[in-house]
């Protein structure tokens, strides 16, 4: 049996998983979320008693779909510019304006992210708010 907490990690969170429903994310995915804290993983079957609430595309899925559908990506990295420690070093997320839909004035760096977990989070974040302004 496959511990869900263990592969939650592998997956977008539920807040994201709604809106990407909502903007039309149906793509067949290995887990799924029954509430906003339970993630069920594996394949369900007809007769089982708990209905697929929520698909939960991996990181790569949404990513991906986001770029498919509405032209919009972007990316993370370790900030090396600023001259910095390496224990001080922070994650950056880029959204460039050559991202269609964009205007130059769109393009997004935020050099906020102390990890690499919170700039992709942050990442999925600013290209969904966008989709759901196209």
């Amino acid at each position: 049996m496959i511990n869900s907490k263990e592969v939650k990690p592998l997956f977008i969170g539920h807040v994201e998983a709604v809106k990407m429903h909502q903007l039309g994310f149906n793509r067949p995915c290995v887990a799924w979320y029954v509430d906003s804290k339970t993630i069920r993983v594996g394949i369900a079957k007809a007769s089982d008693p708990v209905k697929r609430i929520v698909e939960a595309p991996t990181w790569d899925q949404a990513f991906e779909w986001l770029q498919t559908k509405y032209k919009l990506h972007g990316y993370f990295r370790k900030n090396f510019q600023d001259e910095l420690s390496l224990s001080e070093q922070i994650w950056e997320y880029i959204i460039p304006y050559t991202s269609i839909k964009l205007s130059k004035e769109d393009s997004l760096i935020n050099r906020d992210a102390p990890f690499r977990n919170v700039a992709r989070q942050h990442l999925l974040q600013e290209l969904i708010s966008k989709a759901e302004k196209s």
